[in-house]
């Protein structure tokens, strides 16, 4: 299974004979784990959970966004409720303020349906089942179009990771080949050097084996290269073989490879090693760009 990345949107409509047109847009960033967010008109705000649960089934890691649009079917029937006792508080308070000012209470109606909250539009009551038999199509399709995307990026994200890794393992084999020349260059230009300054009966052979099998020791990079060639195996079986989540496995294997990376760097004093460990870990560098965007 390749991988997924973090990022994607979705979007869908549904039109209920009854209820009228639900729309639910979905979008999803990158985030250290799966956190869903739900904006929904008051009416649905029952299904929340029951969205969250539902996006969590297909979205394992990252920040998700839904936002749910109900325009309301024109033939919904609606009535006109008045609170009534609400109505008779503010009676008995302008009773009060009449007797204060010795003045009379008005007697419009009108003037009483002015105040907030006497009168009150109010829809059918809708039951959760049947909402969500209106609002689940949407969801479901958005969340499709989500996935697809995510799958889509992942793939160009897996393509530029393997590449890097090929590089990178074509890098550390040159590497590897590399390595023995540099101690026998080294012994090679100290012999040089002693060559101009002393005769070679004064030349102490062992002193001079000592000194060149100090630097090979000192500059031996076989183990880092060995770790790094097993880093990048376990990388790309990650990429190719692995399941679920991957992105924090990815992350982890390539701060260890960037780790070999850079001692290998350190260790070396040959100016083509030294521009290999560099390359390396640009390489590296842009695949962990890649590796935190995936699932």
């Amino acid at each position: 299974m390749m991988l997924n990345s973090m990022t994607g949107y979705g979007r869908a409509s549904r039109l209920h004979q009854l209820l009228g047109a639900f729309t639910v847009e979905i979008r999803s960033v990158n985030h250290r784990f799966c956190e869903v967010v739900v904006h929904a008109p008051p009416e649905l705000n029952a299904m929340e959970e029951t969205i969250k649960r539902c996006v969590r089934d297909r979205v394992h890691r990252g920040r998700v966004t839904v936002w749910v649009h109900w325009s309301a079917a024109p033939a919904l029937p609606k009535k006109v409720v008045v609170d009534r006792g609400l109505l008779a508080g503010y009676r008995e308070a302008m009773g009060e303020v009449a007797d204060l000012l010795e003045a009379p209470i008005p007697r419009r109606s009108a003037w009483w349906a002015a105040l907030p909250g006497v009168l009150r539009i109010e829809g059918p009551q809708l039951t959760g089942d049947e909402l969500w038999e209106a609002v689940e199509p949407a969801l479901r399709e958005a969340l499709d179009q989500l996935v697809a995307m995510r799958e889509h990026e992942g793939r160009a994200a897996a393509r530029e990771i393997l590449g890097c890794v090929q590089r990178l393992r074509s890098l550390l084999h040159q590497m590897s080949r590399r390595a023995p020349e540099v101690a026998e260059e080294y012994r090679a230009r100290i012999m040089d050097r002693l060559k101009d300054w002393l005769s070679p009966e004064e030349v102490d052979a062992l002193r001079l084996a000592q000194e060149v099998a100090l630097l090979a020791e000192r500059s031996d990079v076989s183990e880092e290269i060995s770790r790094g060639l097993s880093h990048l195996e376990q990388l790309e079986q990650t990429v190719r073989n692995g399941e679920g989540p991957r992105g924090r496995k990815l992350e982890f294997i390539l701060q260890e490879l960037g780790r070999e990376l850079n001692t290998l760097g350190a260790k070396s004093n040959d100016f083509d090693l030294s521009s290999w460990a560099v390359e390396g870990k640009l390489l590296v560098e842009r695949m962990r760009e890649q590796a935190q965007n995936v699932e």
